[in-house]
């Protein structure tokens, strides 16, 4: 196990071949037995590391016992080499977080793909814009975000909330008070007044307080 021969490690100091941490498990276990007879499996969180001869380390599979007779106490320390069984472990878990990332990304790309399609087939569906953005907004809130607000600028360059959208119903009563507030130059938060000004949209992945200060504005 150790890659030397027994002459090599008769006589040898432990911690050529122990971790200072595994010792002083080992050290406190045969304590907490003193008196009494115990044998069970040492733990110190993580697998105990051993080292070879040449130094490299090793996973340990520890057994301990202790059994206190008139000549003195009887210790015995079973040890089995998992390195191997460790890495094959950390490799199926690996292998495993990649097949979770790969279904979680084929089944955003196909989220993302009915998404569009039937944001399409609303698009084409229906002359009557005000129904047609109204439904986008549901679906928005439905599955990209927790709600969704279309404003809508106006022939006289007023802005109007055409719809206000939460995904919790019990939180549209919020929403349809939004949609009803009257919404003037003052009202418009930094944000949105950026977006109307230059003509393109903004993606903002990540919400940070300074963005929240953008985004609302008021009561809002």
């Amino acid at each position: 196990m150790f890659g030397c021969p027994a002459t090599e490690a008769i006589g040898v100091v432990v911690d050529r071949f122990f971790s200072q941490r595994f010792l002083r498990v080992i050290e406190a276990h045969l304590e907490g037995t003193r008196g009494r007879p115990r044998a069970s499996a040492v733990s110190s969180g993580d697998n105990p590391v051993g080292f070879r001869g040449d130094g490299t380390e090793l996973m340990l599979d520890a057994a301990i016992s202790r059994v206190d007779g008139p000549a003195g106490p009887v210790c015995t320390l079973v040890l089995r080499d998992v390195t191997d069984a460790k890495r094959r472990e950390a490799e199926r878990a690996e292998q495993l977080r990649r097949e979770q990332a790969a279904r979680s990304e084929a089944e955003q790309a196909a989220q993302q793909s009915s998404l569009l399609a039937e944001a399409s087939r609303m698009l084409t569906g229906s002359a009557d814009y005000t129904a047609t953005l109204t439904g986008l907004a549901r679906l928005v809130a439905g599955t990209l975000a927790d709600w969704c607000v279309v404003d809508l600028v106006g022939d006289d360059g007023e802005l109007r909330r055409l719809a206000v959208v939460h995904v919790d119903p019990a939180r549209e009563h919020l929403a349809r008070v939004l949609q009803a507030r009257p919404v003037s130059g003052a009202d418009v938060p930094e944000a949105l007044a950026q977006v109307l000004a230059s003509g393109h949209a903004e993606l903002i992945a990540e919400v940070s307080d300074a963005e929240r200060r953008r985004l609302l504005h008021g009561e809002e």
